[in-house]
């Protein structure tokens, strides 16, 4: 596919043209080239031989050269500009003009259709370009439908320029133009010699039921016919059964859209009622359907074998019955019965789809069946069926892939989280976090002989537990479990404690008045500032003064009150109305009742979040407990890591860390999996939007 990029709005302060091109290249491709000068031949000329030969013997590059490497995708022309000030555009056109790789056409006519319209005076206008031969006024044309076909004649071809037109008597290749008098035209259409669809449009994914007090519903169904031919994502639908006109579309901006253009086109004054989503249902196993229909001098007889298919395969229909058994027109008019309605299941009376309707068997009387009984029959085969089915219900969902900077991921995750959307991790992100993890793992299984061995395997040879068994056995040298035991104490009471400060000061910076308030919050953030190695000698001091050294206390009190939490806390505390705390002081409440009951409740996700970071702080944390613990009993699971790596560092003891550094992961890794949901709460808390 030929591509051309226009960057627009050059013209906004600030904007660097090469910054610009810079960032087109790292984003899109290092083949886009800046054709708004003469610059650009010498990135062609690297593109091929031909283009360098010509360059260096002429300073020019042919412009069927440039052409070819533009269809080859191995050049991408750039132009800069504002388009609001016409700008640039110029120079766009005759790029266009002198580069646009040309499709060949053929000598008989093709065409395709790409846009329905009306003008003034409210004639139909279909606006089709000419691929091929040429179109002359009054010939006939072979329209596509779903019956399929007919032939409808050109009355008049038009050449606009804005609201002007000129008309003419052929259109050759090439031609842009709008032709008067086909009625059964639509969007994507194949004319003459041009074949297939266009490329598929989304499908609608709403519903809603239209209400106009001004006018019958005749006239609106009328109306918003000729808006759908117009707009191929809008679907009007009437429900016979309902006595309504329902319209499928993609959401509530459409949905203004369609009601300001009623408004202005046809002066109606519409108005929606509430929205539903478009259910499909589907079956989960092949069911046979029989209708039988006999009435007084009728009689038919319908088998049809319902098969499920693929997601996105629609409704396909095929008949495996023999002649011999059933004439071919009467096959042929079942088969035009099951395509003529749309079939609905048996759940929600949605419509059906994904599935294979095969006419299998049927039967016919010489004197008493007519055509409209092989339409009850076979509507009977459906719907019975259907009924003997496992039913499935589809609801519809689309997959995307953002790409965005990365400073954004968070917000996009957040947003799909909270609008009840799923996404993948970052495969490449999730292989390079996982990777390590896994060869520690796999390692901790290795035997001595294998892992001193030449050979590199990520996987053991053989699966063994002598790495754990050996420091089971060493528990008097090197008490792993008394680490890990010590480490669960601290990170979950520095957690608790964590909680229970940061929420405190967060409700008396964010909720209570007294006298420098402010000014001591600005110091305590002024105080954040400093970097955490600055106060690590003070704070061992202190500690040591105090006799904590070689306690709990010594890695549980220091980090307490995190400045950075008692933030998040305030300002998620301020979005809180200020009303809720004067409608409970009105009922006497005190300010302790008001944060117990009022505030609690309100920021307690975050809370749990602030928890989880807190206890992972903890638990990981490696420089301080090192400074403050000599006891080997008493230590950390981190400390005890860095005193075993001192001791069993050796290449033939190297199982045993893997194992030990194992055993250390486990508890933090078993947290993230019970609560997940509240880390992506996080991304939701941190990107400024609240629930």
């Amino acid at each position: 596919m030929p591509t051309f990029l226009f960057i627009n709005k050059i013209d906004l302060p600030g904007v660097s043209r090469p910054a610009r091109m810079q960032e087109v290249r790292s984003l899109l491709s290092p083949d886009c080239a800046d054709f708004s000068d003469d610059g650009w031949y010498e990135q062609a000329a690297a593109e091929s031989e031909e283009a360098l030969e010509s360059f260096l013997s002429t300073g020019m590059i042919p412009p069927e050269e440039v052409r070819r490497l533009i269809r080859e995708e191995r050049l991408f022309p750039c132009l800069f500009g504002a388009a609001l000030r016409l700008d640039g555009v110029e120079k766009l056109l005759d790029t266009l003009a002198l580069y646009a790789p040309a499709k060949p056409s053929s000598q008989e006519f093709g065409a395709r259709v790409y846009k329905i319209s009306r003008d003034a005076q409210g004639a139909r206008l279909t606006w089709l370009r000419v691929t091929g031969g040429s179109l002359h006024a009054r010939s006939v044309l072979r329209i596509p439908t779903d019956d399929g076909a007919v032939e409808e004649k050109v009355h008049q071809i038009r050449l606009y320029s804005g609201e002007k037109y000129e008309l003419t008597d052929t259109a050759e290749a090439g031609t842009v133009c709008a032709v008067t008098g086909l009625t059964a035209a639509r969007t994507g259409d194949a004319l003459g010699a041009e074949k297939g669809k266009s490329a598929a449009l989304l499908e609608p994914v709403f519903t809603y039921c239209v209400h106009a007090a001004n006018a019958d519903a005749h006239t609106v169904l009328q109306k918003l016919r000729i808006l759908e031919e117009e707009d191929p994502l809008l679907h009007v639908v009437y429900d016979d059964n309902a006595r309504e006109i329902r319209v499928q579309l993609m959401g509530e901006v459409q949905l203004e859209i369609l009601e300001r253009l009623c408004r202005s086109r046809f002066g109606l004054e519409v108005t929606f009622g509430e929205g539903g989503i478009l259910y499909r249902e589907t079956i989960a196993a092949p069911v046979e359907g029989v209708g039988h229909y006999e009435p007084l001098r009728h009689y038919a007889e319908v088998h049809l074998l319902l098969t499920p298919l693929e997601r996105g395969s629609g409704l396909q229909l095929e008949s495996t019955c023999s002649t011999d058994e059933l004439d071919l027109n009467w096959q042929r008019l079942i088969l035009t019965h099951l395509a003529e309605k749309e079939h609905r299941g048996v759940l929600t009376g949605a419509p059906i789809t994904d599935m294979k309707i095969t006419l299998a068997a049927a039967r016919a009387h010489l004197k008493h069946t007519e055509g409209g009984d092989f339409r009850q029959a076979t509507y009977r085969a459906v719907r019975q069926g259907l009924m003997r089915a496992d039913s499935i219900l589809l609801e519809p969902w689309y997959d995307l892939r953002l790409e965005l900077p990365g400073d954004c991921v968070g917000r996009a995750m957040a947003d799909i989280q909270r609008m009840g959307g799923r996404f993948d991790p970052p495969v490449v992100l999730a292989v390079v976090w996982l990777l390590p993890v896994i060869y520690t793992v796999t390692t901790s299984f290795k035997s001595v002989a294998e892992f001193t061995s030449n050979a590199f395997n990520f996987l053991p040879a053989k699966w063994v537990l002598d790495n754990y068994m050996t420091l089971i056995e060493a528990s008097a040298s090197y008490p792993v479990l008394n680490w890990l035991g010590n480490s669960l104490i601290i990170s979950t009471v520095f957690a608790v404690l964590s909680v229970c400060i940061v929420a405190l000061a967060g409700f008396g910076y964010s909720r209570l008045n007294f006298k420098y308030r402010d000014t001591l919050f600005f110091v305590l953030l002024l105080i954040s500032m400093f970097p955490a190695v600055v106060n690590m000698i003070p704070q061992y001091r202190i500690i040591a003064s105090l006799g904590w050294v070689n306690t709990y206390w010594a890695c549980i009190i220091p980090g307490l009150g995190n400045v950075a939490n008692i933030f998040l806390v305030r300002n998620f505390m301020k979005g809180i109305p200020k009303e809720l705390d004067e409608a409970a002081e009105i009922d006497g409440a005190t300010d302790f009742q008001i944060f117990t009951r009022i505030m609690l409740p309100a920021i307690r996700p975050i809370l749990i979040v602030i928890f989880l970071f807190s206890f992972t702080g903890a638990w990981n944390d490696f420089l301080w407990p090192t400074l403050v613990f000599n006891d080997i009993n008493k230590m950390p699971v981190t400390a005890g890591l860095q005193l075993l790596s001192n001791q069993m560092g050796q290449y033939n003891q190297m199982g045993s860390l893997m194992a030990a550094t194992c055993m250390a992961i486990i508890p933090t890794l078993l947290l993230f999996l019970f609560a997940q949901k509240y880390f992506l709460q996080s991304l939701n808390i941190t990107s400024g939007l609240k629930g």
